[in-house]
């Protein structure tokens, strides 16, 4: 009683995707970051990416396809590509993060 349900598709990946967030300073966020992060949280989940709001489809299916990508690596692969990137993100060093975790950009 007097809870939010954060178990729809929504809060989990949103609440995932902040965790790969730091206060880097003045640090502006580029686009293949907030993708990044968006696959790294629905790696987290084992699902693709969620729609999100006011995104073009063709974006989305980028993300997915990115996400795809990344799971059709051995598990061994993609864990070591998380644990990379995760430790760039930990010291803002965004292009380790992008490095590690496809976006679907060329």
């Amino acid at each position: 009683m007097g809870r939010a349900d954060l178990s729809g598709d929504y809060f989990l990946p949103a609440l995932l995707e902040a965790a790969w967030r730091q206060e880097c300073g003045d640090q502006s966020v580029r686009g293949d970051v907030y993708e990044a992060r968006m696959v790294a949280a629905a790696w987290l989940t084992g699902r693709p990416p969620a729609p999100q709001p006011g995104w073009p489809p063709s974006e989305m299916a980028q993300l997915v396809g990115a996400y795809q990508a990344l799971v059709n690596l051995p598990e061994v692969e993609q864990r070591r590509r998380m644990a990379a990137a995760r430790e760039g993100a930990l010291a803002c060093r965004d292009d380790e993060l992008v490095a590690n975790v496809p976006t679907g950009r060329p």
